[in-house]
């Protein structure tokens, strides 16, 4: 055990010796906004061929740097006025030399050509838009696979990609940005992430040697399960007893409220999701807001609506269908998509528009037509729903004796509790599960009907 331990850390010394070792000096430059234009073009023209030609080209950079491996940051489109911003960041063996002409002489290789690529791209799928693609060559990856097995370049290209991104959110704090990051250039973008602004929504790796975190919560927080916690944590706080009465649940309609018709006089879409066309999408960090507020909104409502669903709940044939609803919440939230778009496809091989199906939302119009599609939307998933079902519950709907309920056991068997005890088995493995089992918890009661 102690010579396999050892191999190992012998083994982790040598692949990881760049994670121990101090960083070389030198930090990553870290580039300017447009501003820097000027002042890179006059250094590029006083370098000569052929970065010379690239500005003659009309070509915008905001770094270049010969030393060394060299340095570049150019911007394909108008970065002073973008929207969605996406910094693509090159990995193993990219230098200065290799920029325009692409590793070992491939075009397509080398980044300007793939950040060309996809600024003409993105041009092409949404030509109103306003897009700016950053090559981004503002560290000095590594040459091989060896010196790739440490992680300091992507530390140095981590700290100087940092300081990019916080003059974009500063100077452009409406858009979204995206990163790229191909080979270790994937590396160096999510370490950038973990302290990234909010304006930074999506992280793309291609081809990544690793993320530079054990887990995917150990980077930052991605907006979009915002929408899910906030409700999520009321209905935490209403289970623990701080949300009880009308005063609070009004407090939370009337605020969510608010906070939506702020947010859509302010020029955010009424819908909460992504339509076809639209500028900006809730479900697209920052707009997610409107979802938030939303949420909060629907929970004030239900809350205030609570003593009238429960006076409902209490009549027997709505208890039944509220009862086999629950039952059944997984199927019905996995099937209810599927449904819509099957239904959707199918009756688009008539070769027809039909409204509130096949249309855009546009209006109270749209609304009405698309609750006319409901009813039947709500038949073909409640007949999915029965059909999914196992077939041992099918046939279990109700006892012989008449009773409504499916057949249960008459009697709790507790089972032997399992305690790990320290004393006699020595140190816990790190696997082994550590628990007291108890076929008979305290919400369920015993048997009998007799309290705990």
């Amino acid at each position: 055990m102690r010579r396999r331990g050892a191999s190992r850390l012998a083994l982790g010394a040598l692949l990881g010796v760049n994670l121990i070792l101090p960083a070389p000096p030198g930090p990553v430059a870290a580039p300017g906004f447009v501003e820097a234009y000027p002042v890179t073009a006059a250094a590029m023209r006083a370098a000569g061929p052929p970065y010379a030609d690239w500005v003659a080209g009309g070509r915008r950079f905001l770094l270049f740097d010969r030393r060394g491996d060299g340095r570049v940051v150019e911007v394909l489109g108008d970065l002073a006025g973008a929207d969605r911003i996406a910094v693509l960041v090159p990995g193993v063996g990219s230098t200065l030399a290799d920029y325009d002409r692409g590793l070992g002489g491939v075009a397509r290789r080398a980044p300007a050509a793939q950040a060309g690529q996809l600024y003409r791209q993105l041009r092409a799928a949404d030509p109103a838009a306003r897009v700016a693609v950053l090559a981004w060559l503002g560290y000095d990856p590594p040459d091989g696979v060896l010196t790739a097995a440490g992680g300091v370049r992507a530390r140095q290209g981590a700290a100087g990609l940092a300081g990019l991104l916080r003059e974009l959110a500063a100077r452009r704090p409406a858009a979204t940005i995206t990163l790229v990051g191909h080979s270790y250039g994937a590396l160096v973008v999510s370490l950038a992430a973990t302290d990234a602004p909010v304006q930074v929504t999506d992280v793309v790796s291609l081809g990544g040697v690793g993320a530079g975190v054990r887990h995917a919560d150990d980077l930052p927080p991605v907006t979009v399960l915002v929408a899910w916690a906030v409700p999520y944590l009321l209905g935490v706080a209403h289970g623990d007893g701080r949300l009880v009465g009308r005063r609070a649940a009004g407090t939370l309609a009337l605020g969510g409220v608010a906070a939506l018709a702020g947010l859509l006089a302010l020029g955010y879409p009424v819908s909460a999701v992504g339509v076809p066309g639209a500028g900006v999408s809730n479900l697209n960090p920052p707009s997610l807001l409107v979802v938030v507020a939303l949420a909060v909104s629907q929970v004030g409502v239900g809350l205030l609506a609570r003593p009238a669903l429960h006076r409902a709940v209490a009549r027997p044939r709505v208890g039944r269908a509220v009862a086999g609803a629950n039952r059944n919440a997984v199927r019905i939230y996995l099937w209810h998509q599927p449904v819509l778009v099957a239904v959707t496809a199918l009756t688009a091989r008539a070769g027809v528009a039909l409204p509130g199906l096949h249309t855009a939302p546009d209006g109270p119009g749209w609304v009405l037509a698309r609750c006319c599609w409901l009813p039947l939307l709500a038949v073909v998933l409640v007949t999915l729903v029965r059909v999914d079902r196992p077939a041992d519950r099918r046939g279990a709907g109700r006892r012989p004796g008449g009773g409504g309920g499916t057949d249960r056991s008459a009697e709790c068997v507790r089972s032997t509790p399992q305690v790990y005890d320290h004393r006699r088995s020595g140190r816990a493995d790190l696997q082994e599960v550590i628990a007291v089992r108890d076929s008979d918890p305290p919400s369920r009661g015993r048997a009998d009907g007799q309290p705990r």
